[in-house]
């Protein structure tokens, strides 16, 4: 077995304009599906902006729900600009975000507790670790969250590459974005998937509200509907597009034997 042949590594830069048309292609019809559910998102929070002002927790969801908004929305950019580690620390913290907003909706009298936390020990009382065990699906967000950490921290695993096995076949590192279809998939689904949940909570909180309209309730709860729909045809044309991207990559990369041939040649020189 070759041993890692780490001097194998380039860097490259891609046309910015190829890498969007390629990506946007390969999202297809799932960005109307997105550009709906950010639409639905920001009339529920301006909704919000329009109710007594007294409930804490309202104003709380008005603040929490424009960062979630902001930190969806960019992660939606950059993965269609192909900037994949970077969307990944953007959708960590729309998740902490989400999580609070649960947290806070379930247990409305620490609403104050935490706008006015100060000190270390009072933030981390509200930290996703210490919160995840006491809101709806907390343990699942925590698990995403947890996996996102692996690759934000500067760490072996915090490079975007392309493809497997690259410790023996080397690898490419980007300046700028790149086109992959996996990270195209995994990012976008994830970004959307967390908009329409957080559209759901939402639905579920003010269901009760004049200002929510019942045409605003249901063009909602059409949405999954219409993901599930779209993200099929989607999944399709990822699977494909990746066996293309992932077989040009590996052709350029030295074969196992030429990477054992290389190291034996090394070995030799004294």
């Amino acid at each position: 077995m070759p041993r890692p042949l780490y001097i194998l590594k380039n860097v490259m830069e891609e046309d910015s304009t190829v890498t969007r048309e390629k990506i946007a292609n390969l999202i297809g019809e799932l960005q109307n599906v997105s550009d709906k559910a950010y639409e639905y998102l920001a009339q529920y929070i301006r909704l919000l902006t329009k109710k007594d002002r007294a409930n804490r927790v309202d104003r709380h969801t008005v603040d929490l729900g424009v960062r979630i908004w902001n930190d969806l929305k960019v992660t939606s950019e950059l993965t269609k600009n192909g900037f994949y580690l970077q969307a990944m620390m953007v959708v960590r913290d729309a998740i902490e975000a989400m999580a609070l907003t649960e947290y806070l909706h379930s247990f409305p009298n620490d609403a104050l507790a935490w706008w006015k936390a100060e000190t270390k020990k009072e933030r981390l009382r509200f930290s996703i670790n210490n919160i995840k065990d006491k809101i709806e699906d907390g343990q699942e967000w925590k698990d995403i969250w947890d996996w996102l950490s692996l690759y934000i921290h500067t760490n072996s695993k915090a490079t975007p590459v392309y493809g497997a096995d690259k410790p023996y076949y080397g690898h490419n590192l980007f300046l700028g974005g790149f086109y992959y279809p996996e990270s195209v998939e995994f990012l976008f689904r994830l970004q959307l998937l967390l908009c329409i949940e957080f559209l759901k909570r939402m639905t579920n909180w003010y269901k009760n509200e004049p200002e929510f309209t019942n045409k605003l309730l249901m063009d909602t709860d059409s949405l999954k509907g219409e993901y599930d729909i779209q993200v099929n045809y989607f999944k399709g044309r990822v699977e494909s597009e990746s066996k293309e991207v992932v077989g040009k990559v590996i052709s350029t990369r030295l074969s196992k034997d030429k990477v054992i041939e290389l190291f034996r040649l090394l070995d030799n020189v004294r």
